[in-house]
């Protein structure tokens, strides 16, 4: 009834959710240590800006 691709479908689903979890995790655990350190908040803030600056900089020019 269940062939062999629906099984290592199964297991990469299972695989993929624990991946996801962890990185959830450790991204909760770094932004609690960030938060005791105004400066690194800052430092951080500012460069997710540039990124997202960046990427909509590059969008635009692929768009063209």
């Amino acid at each position: 009834m269940f062939g062999i691709q629906n099984y290592a479908s199964f297991i990469s689903a299972i695989i993929s959710l624990l991946y996801q979890v962890g990185l959830v995790l450790v991204g909760n655990v770094v932004a609690q240590k960030l938060k005791a350190l105004p400066l690194a908040r800052k430092v951080v803030t500012k460069l997710a800006g540039i990124a997202l600056i960046g990427f909509g900089i590059k969008l635009a020019a692929n768009n063209r």
